[in-house]
């Protein structure tokens, strides 16, 4: 039986082979996903892909993974039951975990009151529970006047550390209004959080809201970062990330200020990204992400640090994590934008998972 020890005789001599236990195991979950991380023992077995997929009755979506390291499902319907089965092809058989229980949490989606920074300019937010990478979720608005044949207004938001925040422009002043957050799973379950009311004209100041991720992705001596702005009453003139040299690595710096000779790089959007390059190896920084507003004040939020690597001068060379040899992966297979695996190549984008654990998207004519 695949997965488990198997006994052979040659001759009179008996022996039999090491069995190999894929193993998936639950470590945090949101409302809208899971996150799984995953083991085997595979002794001397080429092992040459990996993947996990995860059931909810009869709806199942696959995706590869590394062994090791954290592998989140996301979209998933809040407080339900799922089951998750870990899958490793070794020596050209697919070995594939007993299924693994997985549970997302209670949805939460809780209006919160608005922010009128200015006449006919809201900033609209609500708690949730939702994993931080899911796109199907937003607020929809619409005029309290308005019959239910009337459409609401809908749009997409960003979820921050267990908070969403939208911001509508040049709502129509002469008429009170109500909002509420909504959720959408990727079977297409719809939720949502109570009406909230609020009068366009009420306005209040408010300072903007600027965050930095801590995820920083390092790659020799060029890092990549992330950052969150929303902007308050005041316009936003600059926005964007700083970053310094420091002498020491250590802990999160949370109270340190931002020096004079700080770099700055200029970005936009409310998730803001950006790449530093160039930067000197084996060497510890900070960065902040940042608004400046049409007042001339500045507004920081927390300061990561990171650390620097050295530079190869070696262009891309995959490592087979097994054997520890550098290998050239092979496709073990493609799926579609909803994680079902293919037959076949087709027109459109595909995602094509190899032998390493890797995957990317490719258009196919």
């Amino acid at each position: 039986m695949k997965g488990s020890e198997n006994w052979y005789q040659l001759g009179s001599v008996t022996f039999s082979t090491a069995p190999i236990s894929p193993v998936a195991t639950q470590v945090a979950s949101t409302a809208s996903s899971v996150t799984l991380e995953s083991s085997y023992i595979h002794g001397d077995a080429n092992v040459t892909a990996q993947f996990m997929r995860i059931k909810y009755y009869e709806l199942e979506t696959e995706q590869p993974v590394q062994s090791g390291k954290p592998n989140t499902f996301t979209g998933l319907t809040p407080g339900s039951n799922y089951t998750v089965y870990y899958s490793i092809v070794a020596n050209g058989d697919t070995i594939e975990s007993w299924g693994t229980s997985v549970t997302t949490e209670t949805l939460l989606l809780e209006t919160l009151q608005p922010k009128v920074i200015s006449a006919g300019n809201v900033i609209i937010a609500a708690e949730t529970n939702v994993d931080e990478a899911e796109t199907n979720v937003g607020f929809e608005w619409r005029r309290t006047d308005w019959t239910d044949d009337m459409a609401s207004n809908r749009a997409q938001a960003v979820v921050y550390d267990g908070h969403i925040e939208g911001y509508i422009r040049g709502i129509y002043q002469n008429a009170f209004w109500r909002y509420r957050p909504y959720y959408e799973s990727e079977n297409g379950d719809e939720y949502f959080g109570e009406w909230v009311g609020f009068d366009p004209t009420n306005t209040s100041y408010f300072e903007p809201t600027v965050h930095t991720y801590a995820t920083v992705n390092v790659d020799g001596n060029t890092v990549s970062v992330k950052g969150y702005a929303m902007r308050g009453t005041d316009n936003v003139t600059l926005q964007g990330f700083k970053y310094w040299k420091i002498s020491s690595s250590g802990a999160r710096l949370m109270d340190v200020d931002v020096p004079e000779d700080a770099i700055t790089v200029k970005a936009s959007g409310q998730v803001m990204t950006a790449t530093f390059t160039d930067l000197d190896t084996n060497s510890d920084y900070c960065c902040v992400a940042f608004v400046t507003t049409s007042e001339g004040e500045t507004f920081y939020g927390e300061i990561q640090t990171f650390r620097t690597g050295e530079v190869t001068g070696i262009g891309h060379v995959t490592i087979n994590e097994e054997t520890g040899n550098s290998a050239t992966p092979t496709i073990v297979g493609y799926y579609n934008l909803q994680g079902q695996r293919l037959a076949q190549t087709q027109r459109g984008i595909v995602i094509v998972r190899y032998s390493d654990g890797t995957s990317r998207k490719m258009l196919v004519h």
